[in-house]
């Protein structure tokens, strides 16, 4: 299992070539400090598309819901409307997923609802960037924004993904006009993000502008729960056991 994971990381791991590198970067050294303290349980993730994130948290049962039919999911669903059992899972993951979703706030809500409680959320979450998967692009968030649409769960961690100035590098990068074969200037600009991410003593000097942000946010425990225990035990990815699920 180890080695699956190794394998699985070196696959994810960003080229300092790409344009993306900086956010990309940010957000897989974040994802993999996160499964270090994830427990075995039941985890979805939400918006899976190629399942990339499923190796990387060990022996955990892992779930993937998509709502696109070309995807790797387990269940093809719309996440406005999970079709599964209140509590069942002890971990939920979506990464860079609600900005293409018409009614987030549904979406939340119905992670909620799944989670059991003291259950984790793990979400990243786009300020700034460009379109993309278009005409499927509604939202950017401040990080006001996003304590407000997770006001129901305990926010742990919020993480900006880059400091100001690394951000703005970020964004240069994505309008960078240089032909795409200028690879030394993509390579000099992710060096000077990198660089500057480093000064993180300057942002007090600086208005505020992030990427992206990477939450850790606990549903509080509300009501005891036997669902946890009764559920999560010996539970499978076999398609038998998946229809437990609902």
């Amino acid at each position: 299992k180890q080695e699956l994971m190794r394998k699985r990381i070196s696959e994810m791991l960003p080229n300092i070539k790409d344009r993306g590198y900086l956010l990309d970067s940010m957000l897989l050294n974040l994802i993999m400090k996160a499964s270090e303290n994830i427990q075995d349980g039941m985890i979805l993730d939400v918006g899976c598309g190629e399942k990339a994130n499923k190796g990387l948290f060990g022996s955990a049962e892992y779930v993937g819901i998509d709502i696109r039919k070309d995807s790797c999911a387990d269940v093809i669903c719309d996440a406005k409307s999970l079709p599964f059992k209140k509590g069942v899972f002890l971990t939920c993951l979506s990464f860079q997923v609600l900005e293409h979703v018409d009614e987030p706030v549904v979406v939340v809500g119905e992670i909620f609802r799944v989670l059991s409680p003291n259950g984790r959320l793990f979400i990243s979450l786009p300020a700034s960037w460009v379109i993309h998967g278009a005409p499927h692009d509604y939202w950017r968030w401040t990080e006001y924004g996003v304590k407000k649409l997770l006001s129901k769960f305990k926010i742990e961690e919020l993480y900006r993904c880059r400091n100001t100035l690394a951000s703005v590098v970020q964004v240069i990068q994505l309008v960078n006009p240089a032909p795409r074969k200028l690879v030394s200037l993509v390579v000099l600009l992710n060096l000077l993000g990198k660089l500057l991410d480093n000064q993180r003593w300057l942002d007090k000097y600086l208005p505020q502008f992030d990427i992206t942000y990477f939450v850790i946010a606990k549903k509080p425990t509300t009501e005891k729960s036997a669902i946890e225990k009764r559920e999560l035990g010996a539970l499978t990815l076999q398609p038998r056991c998946l229809s437990r699920l609902w």
